[in-house]
């Protein structure tokens, strides 16, 4: 009886410690892992970017999003699609490749597109511009796809939806032709302009996985991004209107716990109008959250090798963000 009823215990012991295990990681948000910063322009050349990695990764930086710009539109839309090809896509990924060049195997890169496709709204109809949006996150994901370090690609920089159907396709067209190439890399898919609280107008695509839905964070502005000049705000942060800028976010995310939710931009700018105190004030309050809901994001933006050179935020605040340090 004895033996039978330690048998029945570790059997329930076992059992409970499964469940527990299994609960934890269906249910929990994993660490937060990421905590970086942007990086652009392309224009201003491949050795400036990668001095200004370098110049980040020494004060802790181990993630980074580089933006990558498109041609003009007009190009795009108007010319040959092999003249795109062999144009600027090309000349742009042998740029990227300069820039990341011997970075240490500890850094996560995030590659981004950045500009509207031919406008706001042509990619949505135009064949060239279509063609131009495959192939490019093909030719990237067949470049990239045994580069350990670059991780991420952000498929489509705020984006301008017609139609939400409609953009999803798009997008499932692009992940398919990255499939074809890696089956690693993760695909990250943004709201509505980046807005947190279009995230949970977002269709929920597991098929895409790996996959993290993305959100840009600029409250009180409302608009992007840090630096704008013609708005004059009287205005004081507090921890509910940080909350309340992410209200939607986390309503996703417990909706969707498995999919990763990615503060790809945020920032706050004192040439927008707010004090710098205030600039201060929002940027702990912001940080705080980030770090309290384990939420992966990155800075915008580090610019030439200063934290964001139009607004100057704090750069001990900015040191601690992105050293994981709790603020």
């Amino acid at each position: 009886m004895t033996d039978r009823f330690i048998g029945w215990m570790i059997s329930f012991t076992v059992s409970v410690i499964c469940w527990t295990i299994i609960f934890f990681c269906v249910s929990c948000d994993s660490e937060a892992q990421v905590a970086g910063v942007n990086i652009g322009t392309w224009q201003r050349g491949a050795n400036l970017i990668h001095a200004d990695m370098a110049s980040a990764y020494q004060r802790g930086a181990r993630h980074f999003r580089l933006q990558l710009d498109l041609p003009d539109p007009y190009f795009l839309e108007n010319s040959p699609y092999s003249s795109y090809v062999q144009g600027w896509l090309l000349g742009t990924l042998d740029q990227v490749d300069l820039a990341i060049a011997g970075i240490p195997r500890d850094i996560g890169v995030v590659l981004s597109l950045q500009h509207p496709w031919c406008g706001k709204n042509k990619i949505w109809t135009n064949n060239n511009c279509l063609l131009g949006f495959y192939d490019t996150w093909g030719q990237i994901a067949h470049r990239y796809k045994n580069i350990p370090q670059v991780f991420g690609f952000d498929l489509m920089n705020e984006p301008n939806i017609p139609e939400m159907n409609h953009y999803i396709g798009v997008l499932a067209n692009a992940v398919g032709v990255i499939r074809s190439h890696t089956r690693d890399k993760i695909v990250i898919v943004q709201s509505k302009f980046g807005i947190p609280s279009e995230i949970t107008r977002l269709p929920l695509r597991h098929d895409f996985a790996p996959v993290w839905y993305s959100v840009h964070a600029y409250d009180p502005q409302r608009v992007t991004h840090a630096g704008i000049t013609h708005a004059n705000f009287n205005w004081s942060p507090s921890r509910s209107e940080v909350e309340n800028q992410f209200r939607e976010v986390l309503r996703f995310r417990s909706r969707a716990p498995r999919i990763p939710v990615y503060v790809g931009e945020f920032g706050c700018s004192n040439l927008s109008g707010i004090t710098r105190d205030n600039q201060q004030a929002w940027l702990n309050l912001t940080i705080k959250f980030l770090q309290r809901n384990n939420l992966d994001s990155a800075f915008h933006a580090w610019s030439p090798g200063v934290w964001d050179v139009r607004g100057r935020p704090s750069e001990i605040l900015l040191n601690k963000y992105i050293q994981g340090v709790d603020l």
